[in-house]
């Protein structure tokens, strides 16, 4: 995917519609999980190169701050997990556990995925912004909220799980020559296991 330029060194500048229109046909028809990884990873990096992506992550993160601005409210973050349970029934997904909204884990899970959102939107090269991605998605845990708002900056739709969208991070690195830590990521056609993205140790779940 080419690139035209928007600043120093940073990725952006093209808007690649026709492009872009043309991937998102493909995504639409793909039922392989292997194409769909491929697809998602091209739709990522015409986002990225497009300078789309910085444009999400800046909405994404609003509204982060709009949900962390009334999440003291305890009445507030059980609304907010009911609703989450309702979308992932109509998704058929299990529902979230209450008690990260109960115990205020899900305010801490938030607070630190936005600080890695303004981080990885303020990186001034395309290396550099994927392995912010990648980083990122080592601590994801097991997200709602977040992984809705990393969908949207990507630019991928709902229909992505967490393991595919780590998947399509790792081989957008793949494309630009750099390979996750071994151990990491998953090979070119090989969807990670939701084990290697889930550490109680770092975020926990449902938030």
């Amino acid at each position: 995917v080419a690139a035209g330029a928007s600043g120093p060194g940073r990725p952006g500048g093209r808007t690649g519609v026709d492009f872009d229109a043309f991937l998102r046909q493909l995504m639409a028809r793909a039922l392989c999980p292997k194409l769909q990884t491929v697809l998602g990873a091209a739709v990522l990096l015409e986002e990225l190169l497009s300078g789309r992506m910085f444009r999400q992550i800046k909405e994404a993160c609003k509204e982060l701050e709009d949900w962390l601005a009334s999440s003291d409210s305890l009445t507030f973050r059980l609304m907010s997990w009911r609703q989450l349970c309702v979308e992932r029934q109509m998704s058929r997904q299990d529902s979230p556990s209450i008690y990260a909204f109960i115990t205020r884990r899900a305010i801490a899970h938030r607070m630190q995925f936005h600080a890695q959102l303004l981080h990885l939107r303020d990186c001034q090269d395309t290396q550099e912004c994927l392995r912010c991605l990648h980083e990122l998605m080592r601590h994801l845990g097991n997200p709602n909220l977040r992984l809705q708002a990393l969908r949207y900056s990507l630019g991928l739709d709902d229909g992505y799980d967490l393991e595919t969208v780590a998947g399509i991070t790792s081989l957008a690195m793949l494309a630009f020559g750099q390979t996750a830590p071994e151990g990491d990521g998953p090979s070119l056609y090989e969807r990670p296991e939701r084990r290697a993205l889930t550490d109680a140790s770092q975020l926990g779940d449902d938030a």
